[in-house]
């Protein structure tokens, strides 16, 4: 259709302005340079004459220039957006976990080099940083599931990119951690919304309100994504830590980070507790039909590895993330040590804390049960015509008499109703 069309040739022309930055990179670094070379003639460790340094600010502004546009960062988020309107398996594989993450993982291997050019790496601390605070404070607005994840991906991807412009061997690390779980987390989150909006027809998130209740396999899967994205120590909650604690000396960041961290907790509780209420009125559209066996079972798959983040986010930094620290800056990053992770001083005991995690998981269950599913019936100033959440009641005169009201002018209405 004309949006899709539309959408297609948006995304054509961002993702060809960041592919004429690359090729400008790449002729500007001449015949047989690599990623290694351009890293190495910014380290002052190339061979002499291998790349001219008053080139090297350009190549890598190139390579920046074309990670931010693949990776959607602000300003170059909308073609992202538009891309929505692809069916949810497109979008938790290229949206998600590969395509976009092809910029993410060019500035992480980047991260030495753009670390001592100056001002590009504030400059890409900055991008992240901005990119993490406003598509989370974007995202707030929307209804429309899949724009939600979105702009959370785009939240996500600026934090690695603030990740690469730290360059620091912590910083790195804890930006590879992030890459690897959200990965999981929000391909998760994309078929799940995607086989929500296949049984019901729609994916806006008021539509789909106590959707919990009536199909709790999905549902539940979704918020296993939204407790992954949130809650600690969740690998991506411990990287969001990690670069809170790196980066505490810009103060810049530190508000970018406050205030996106604070805006990504509101929003995905906002989506947990709409799917958890249990109090709904008005109709609803039917959550029926059965989802293909293979689709169950990559959710499943997903879910489980998502859940494995709440426990296996210290050895993954270990046996993954610290290790690329050290192939890339020659150091040790020590984001992990035991089956905790350790930073300044501080850090989560990843068990301990996915053991509180799990409990409190099952108590609100247990609380959740003792709450009525009915609305108690609403106090009219006088006798209710019928039991519920009716908004009839007996007037003065013995008829019924029909409350409603909206805004300020509601107590005035109820009153003149009473009267």
């Amino acid at each position: 259709d004309r949006e899709a069309v539309v959408a297609a040739r948006r995304a054509l022309a961002y993702n060809l302005g960041g592919g004429v930055a690359l090729g400008a990179a790449l002729l500007l670094a001449g015949p047989g340079a690599s990623l290694s070379t351009v890293i190495a003639g910014a380290l002052g460790g190339a061979a002499e004459g291998a790349i001219a340094p008053a080139l090297l600010p350009l190549i890598l502004g190139g390579f920046v220039l074309a990670a931010a546009t693949k990776s959607a960062l602000t300003p170059f988020h909308p073609w992202l957006l538009g891309a929505m309107v692809a069916a949810a398996p497109v979008s938790a594989l290229l949206h998600a976990s590969t395509m976009v993450k092809a910029g993410s993982y060019l500035l992480l291997r980047l991260s030495p080099a753009i670390a001592v050019e100056g001002f590009l790496g504030p400059a890409v601390t900055f991008l992240g940083g901005f990119a993490f605070a406003t598509a989370a404070l974007l995202a707030l607005r929307e209804h429309d599931l899949k724009r939600v994840l979105a702009l959370s991906t785009i939240s996500s991807l600026g934090l690695i990119a603030a990740a690469a412009g730290l360059g620091t061997p912590a910083a790195l690390a804890a930006g590879a951690l992030l890459l690897a779980f959200h990965a999981l987390a929000k391909a998760l989150a994309f078929l799940a919304v995607g086989s929500l909006e296949q049984l019901s027809g729609t994916r806006d998130l008021e539509a789909l309100v106590g959707a919990a209740r009536r199909r709790p396999g999905v549902a539940g899967l979704l918020l296993i994504a939204a407790g992954a994205l949130t809650l600690p120590p969740f690998g991506i909650v411990v990287a969001k830590w990690a670069l809170l604690v790196l980066g505490a000396s810009d103060l810049v960041l530190v508000v970018l980070l406050a205030v996106g961290g604070a805006a990504g907790l509101a929003l995905w509780t906002a989506v947990a507790m709409r799917l958890l209420v249990r109090r709904v009125e008005g109709p609803r559209p039917e959550l029926s039909g059965i989802l293909p066996r293979s689709q169950g079972a990559a959710m499943a798959v997903l879910g489980v590895a998502t859940v494995g983040g709440l426990i296996l986010a210290a050895p993954v930094a270990r046996l993954v993330a610290d290790p690329a620290a050290q192939v890339a800056f020659g150091k040790e990053a020590g984001l992990a040590a035991g089956w905790s992770v350790v930073l300044a001083g501080a850090g989560f005991a990843v068990p301990a804390i996915g053991l509180l995690i799990l409990v409190a998981v099952g108590l609100a269950g247990l609380v959740a049960r003792r709450i009525p599913a009915v609305a108690p019936q609403p106090y009219l100033a006088g006798a209710n015509v019928s039991p519920g959440a009716s908004p009839a009641f007996h007037g003065a005169m013995g008829h019924p008499v029909s409350a409603a009201g909206a805004g300020f002018s509601c107590p005035k209405i109820l009153y003149m109703a009473a009267a």
